[in-house]
């Protein structure tokens, strides 16, 4: 039977240059994982041809996570179709496994052009930013925090130093609510609410730590010698209820917490403000600064901020006069207070910066991801790509600050199912995810594909296009709205009606105002100054706001 694996690790052992690229920082990031307790192949050595199926083929097939190592030149060989680097990355993506895709120092260049089909999905994949130097183990501890832990947990944990008689038991672990388990400061993974966890043990003295999953602040540390098959309980639901039952209260005018459970104030009634709970701290303000307490009543961060922010993703932004930059939940400066504006950080572990009036985006290491260098740029990305403004004009950027199109449009909006719209002398066309036109700028306005139609309007009249630019409805129309479920409102001479995709008027031009069908099957329509629901059969019902909502 094949050995199982919780990581494989995927590398060009050389560049093109014929100088080892990959292996000593995949051979590093392999140690540092197995630290860990994870199981991780490795492949150190040249695997002759006849060995790729048999080792590295049944490795993939049995771990959980596939990490990619984007040294400078590791997908320029890819359109090779015997190149081992694409055959492991195809196997991955047919075996599901979780890709990371790693780009240790910023290396990463960016995606050949000729990247085959059958491993185009990566593109689409985050890649984790990797310090190899003084953070490395940072980097490694976040991106085991953050992608790894949702689909693997180490298995193994170091011996205890005086264990020399060979002797291994059982120690069985229950809690009554779901918790992260540790031995002797090493992660052995979940244990699950009333569920009997088993670790094998040698003998000797351990620490047991229990920190619970919903309610990080909740811990608990036991001595456990195991001289024999251990069964240990530990009960953590009731300081959790406890500890959801802390609310805001007041009095005199000040703000402070009580436990409602036992009406225990954890929190003294001194402060100006205080703010709802996030990621298990609460901003507090006292005498016009801004700090931080915990659950438990701890204070954190003493106030000491003009402005702060909820924590999202680990980080809290806060301002100190008129700069902005953020702490960790230990209160640690991360990210220098040096900025005229921050956003907080997204789900790209990006946030948006403006300094000395340029606009960029950050990692959560205060790398410049995209270049603090543009006059505007989307707060936020979508679909991995925004519009950045630049000497007037506008380009499509991607989450690793990679330009998609020149700067050659006077506006670009948000991209929506794969395309995003853009204005050119005056006229509107569509753009896709790798900035190809694929409507041109023709149309006085345009919409996103709905239903797989696009609205426009051209000479004053609206109709309906292909992601071709084929008309598929006419250009008859006063007014539109997009489709929705198979039907568009459409109007002619302020009356309205609903048409199908093959222009069938299905409900007659009628009424004085009608809206899309909503996901509930009605529409809002309007007939002699009153409003109702209709349904696709012309139904009338009550109307009432709510519920289209």
């Amino acid at each position: 039977m094949n050995p199982t694996f919780d990581i494989f690790i995927s590398y060009r052992r050389k560049d093109l240059d014929g100088k080892v690229s990959g292996r000593d920082i995949a051979a590093r990031i392999k140690n540092a994982f197995e630290d860990r307790g994870y199981d991780v192949f490795f492949d150190l050595d040249n695997i002759q041809d006849g060995f790729f199926d048999d080792r590295i083929i049944p490795a993939i097939r049995t771990c959980k996570v596939f990490i990619l190592i984007l040294s400078t030149d590791a997908l320029v060989r890819c359109s090779n179709q015997d190149d081992w680097v694409r055959r492991e990355i195809k196997e991955a993506i047919d075996s599901g496994c979780h890709i990371i895709p790693i780009n240790p120092d910023g290396a990463f260049e960016g995606w050949p052009k000729d990247l085959p089909n059958e491993i185009e999905l990566i593109k689409r994949i985050h890649i984790s930013e990797m310090n190899m130097d003084t953070i490395f183990k940072e980097s490694i501890q976040h991106i085991e925090e953050t992608r790894i832990r949702k689909v693997a947990h180490p298995k193994r944990f170091p011996k205890t130093q005086d264990n020399n008689s060979g002797k291994r038991y059982n120690l069985k672990i229950i809690t009554d609510t779901d918790c992260i388990i540790s031995i002797d400061g090493y992660d052995c993974g979940i244990c699950k609410a009333n569920k009997v966890r088993v670790l094998e043990l040698p003998e000797g003295s351990y620490v047991l730590d229990i920190v619970c999953m919903e309610e990080p602040i909740i811990r608990n540390t036991y001595d456990i010698e195991v001289t024999s098959n251990v069964i240990k309980r530990c009960s953590l639901k009731n300081v959790i209820e406890k500890i959801n039952s802390i609310s805001k209260f007041e009095e005199n005018g000040k703000y402070g917490l009580i436990n409602k459970a036992d009406d225990e104030i954890i929190l003294r009634p001194i402060y100006d403000d205080i703010k709802p709970f996030s990621e298990g701290l609460a901003a507090i303000q006292l005498n016009d600064k801004w700090g931080f307490v915990n659950k438990l009543g701890r204070i954190i961060v003493s106030p000491q901020y003009l402005h702060v922010e909820n924590f999202a993703y680990g980080y809290a932004k806060v301002q100190k006069g008129t700069k902005d930059g953020f702490i960790d939940k230990t209160g640690k400066i991360v990210i220098p207070i040096k900025y005229d504006f921050v956003s907080p950080f997204d789900e790209n572990e990006l946030a948006l910066v403006n300094k000395d009036g340029k606009y960029g985006y950050i990692n959560r290491w205060g790398r410049e991801i995209i270049p603090i260098e543009y006059d505007d740029i989307d707060f936020s990305f979508y679909e991995y790509l925004c519009s950045a403004k630049k000497d007037g004009k506008y380009a499509v950027v991607d989450v690793k600050g990679r330009l998609i199109t020149s700067f050659l449009y006077d506006d670009i909006s948000r991209f929506f199912g794969g395309v995003a719209k853009f204005k050119l002398d005056d006229k509107w066309g569509l753009l896709n995810s790798v900035g190809e036109i694929i409507i041109p700028n023709e149309y006085e306005e345009i919409d996103f594909a709905y239903d797989e139609l696009v609205l426009a309007k051209k000479d004053g009249k609206y109709g309906f296009l292909s992601l071709s630019n084929e008309t598929i409805i006419p250009f008859e129309y006063d007014s539109a709205y997009i489709f929705r479920d198979g039907l568009a409102p459409v109007c002619i001479n302020h009356r309205w009606g609903y048409i199908n995709k093959q222009n069938e008027k299905v409900i007659p031009l009628k009424y004085d105002m009608a809206t899309p069908f909503s996901e509930f099957g009605l529409a809002v329509v309007k007939i002699n100054n009153e409003t109702h629901y209709i349904d696709k059969g012309e139904k009338l019902y009550v109307y009432k706001p709510k519920l289209l909502k």
